[in-house]
């Protein structure tokens, strides 16, 4: 979906290269950073990964460099960022938020199709995946993920289809430049 969006809108799209660019800007191994990205790790694995890594970034600082980054996407304007909190960082009056969801079912389907995988690596994949994500949010925006008032639009794309979901997003966002 994402990708479709940003190709309608002619935006760029931001997804995986948030971790690259954290690691240029935080000087930290792209590895690490993606152990951090959205998994909670404990005060004492913090502490033991600093004495083994000593380009260890803290999570305090993970998030300034995060923060910084988002930052200078939504100054730049004319993008589509998937995920890692943007919604909490950009002011609403600079960002269109967007959860997509759909039931646990069409997800499963669409992992299995996507990947060619088993339903049952599917459920594993999405479970972890949702997990994942709803700790990143705890973690550093101190919020859950699902809470609706996190966000302008809620899409369900088991009952809308991409394209249609695409125009939701499109149409929502033609409104917000005319006001």
């Amino acid at each position: 979906m994402a990708k479709r969006l940003s190709d309608q809108l002619e935006f760029d799209l931001f997804y995986q290269e948030f971790i690259h660019n954290m690691a240029e800007s935080a000087h930290v191994s792209v590895r690490l950073l993606e152990t951090l990205d959205e998994k909670g790790a404990s005060v004492l694995e913090e502490w033991i990964a600093s004495l083994v890594d000593k380009r260890h970034l803290w999570p305090d600082r993970y998030l300034q460099h995060l923060m910084k980054i988002i930052g200078t996407i939504g100054k730049h304007g004319r993008a589509v960022i998937v995920g890692r909190g943007a919604n909490f960082v950009l002011p609403p009056e600079k960002r269109l938020s967007v959860r997509i969801i759909a039931t646990l079912e069409a997800r499963l389907r669409n992992v299995s199709q996507k990947f060619s995988v088993s339903v049952d690596e599917a459920r594993a994949r999405v479970l972890k995946t949702e997990s994942d994500r709803k700790a990143f949010i705890k973690k550093y925006f101190n919020d859950d993920i699902r809470r609706p008032l996190n966000y302008d639009l809620i899409i369900n794309t088991g009952t809308l289809s991409i394209d249609d979901a695409v125009n939701a997003v499109s149409g929502a966002l033609s409104q917000l430049n005319r006001a």
